[in-house]
């Protein structure tokens, strides 16, 4: 008796899977007839899996598999299919798959600009994941507006950095270059100081070519956002203009005193 109702239990299974399999592929089909899927293809050509390992290789392996369930897995089309199956019902997918494309769309206007706030929404956050990616950004923590920086890390080396994309309100999706614009170990004297009031920020000398080299940059446009990293953390975020000081290149920092006295520990 027990031997008879497992076998029934695993036939319901695969009749299950088989109906499910059904259903996403005929979505598939009214995705492929829309031109949904190869449109979307080619606008996240640049943030898939390979095309990231191109770009950087040093992309953690964890991170990296985690996106790639999330987004590429099984295959993309299978993610649009969801998105498509969370605002069409499988009744409303019969409907309209006999339909040409036109006519798809025109069968409910409001429902199909859900369906495409949805694939916005996706290349958003793909958008963003991709370059959290490419940035070395992983997320420890909850986000606090008071210490802005403290709830992620940035795989770098030590260094300031050029910060190619930033959001002020949202620094974890900031896109920070690969290398190093200038490394930390050019770093000269660097000192703890206090720029006002429990305000406080690290302070320390270039050699001249590091020099010339942020002027290259602030000539050529003084709102150029760079970074300084120190102990995989982002100790600073400032405008190229705002860097330099009568006393040498001085960077405001959001941490303790305590906090910002261990970073010059480590940049010394």
């Amino acid at each position: 008796m027990k031997t008879y109702l497992f076998a029934i239990i695993i036939l319901w299974s695969m009749q299950s899977c088989a109906q499910k399999n059904i259903s996403e592929n005929q979505t598939i089909r009214v995705l492929e007839k829309l031109g949904v899927i190869k449109d979307f293809q080619e606008a996240v050509k640049e943030f898939t899996p390979e095309a990231l390992v191109n770009k950087n290789a040093k992309i953690d392996s964890n991170s990296l598999a985690s996106y790639k369930a999330k987004y590429f897995e099984p295959d993309l089309s299978y993610v649009l299919a969801k998105q498509m199956e969370s605002i069409y019902s499988k009744e409303e997918i019969d409907m309209i798959e006999p339909l040409d494309p036109e006519a798809m769309i025109s069968h409910d206007p409001n429902k199909y600009k859900s369906f495409e706030d949805r694939l916005e929404k996706l290349y958003d956050d793909i958008y963003i994941d991709a370059n959290k990616l490419l940035s070395g950004i992983q997320e420890t923590g909850q986000a606090n507006p008071e210490r802005p920086f403290e709830f992620f890390t940035i795989k770098r080396p030590n260094g300031i950095y050029l910060v190619e994309a930033y959001d002020s309100y949202l620094p974890q999706n900031s896109k920070i270059a690969a290398n190093a614009l200038i490394d930390a170990k050019n770093f000269i004297d660097p000192q703890f100081e206090e720029i006002s009031m429990a305000s406080y920020g690290i302070l320390f000398q270039l050699k001249e070519s590091d020099q010339k080299l942020l002027e290259e940059l602030l000539n050529k446009d003084p709102k150029t956002i760079v970074a300084l990293i120190v102990n995989e953390k982002m100790v600073s975020l400032r405008q190229i203009d705002l860097i330099k000081s009568d006393h040498g290149y001085q960077w405001f920092a959001p941490w303790s005193e305590e906090e910002i006295k261990t970073f010059i520990s480590a940049i010394k």
